[in-house]
């Protein structure tokens, strides 16, 4: 569990982790795991350029959801995303204004507010997604933390 306070600056759109004290400071809580070997969303073919040594996939859930709350914590506590030139100071964008930054979305469910099923969409590996969002087979264990976004994040080797 990554659990930080952060807070958003509008004027350059940027979010930062500050003190529980802080004016505007609002509490920022998500869990992670390594992704299981095998499970790789970001093959070679997506990031040419990257080795994969000192890179590792985390597993993302979200349980309060931040301005770029992922990107925040993760280069907080010494491992930025790979491609975030955001929130990474040593990440260029190589004179390009595009970033290709290795955050993946491939789970969203929520609950119905009225029936309280669960609903939601998934992203396979392959990055092809099923676009219907469909009924669940389960039922969520709680409403703390949920619904909720699972995230696939590849990220740089602690500092």
């Amino acid at each position: 569990v990554l659990e930080d306070y952060m807070v958003k600056d509008t004027r350059t759109n940027l979010s930062r982790v500050c003190g529980k004290g802080v004016p505007g400071a609002k509490l920022a809580r998500l869990h992670y795991t390594v992704a299981a070997d095998g499970q790789s969303f970001f093959s070679p073919e997506y990031t040419p350029s990257l080795s994969a040594n000192g890179r590792t996939e985390l597993d993302i859930r979200l349980e309060t959801g931040r301005h770029h709350q992922i990107r925040v914590q993760l280069s907080h506590m010494g491992c930025p995303i790979v491609g975030d030139t955001k929130y990474d100071p040593n990440c260029s964008s190589l004179g390009s204004s595009w970033q290709n930054i290795c955050l993946c979305a491939y789970r969203l469910e929520f609950c119905h507010p009225k029936t309280r099923e669960l609903f939601g969409s998934v992203c396979d590996a392959s990055g092809q997604s099923n676009p219907a969002i469909q009924r669940c087979s389960r039922q969520p264990p709680s409403m703390h933390g949920w619904p909720g976004q699972r995230v696939i994040a590849l990220i740089a080797s602690r500092k």
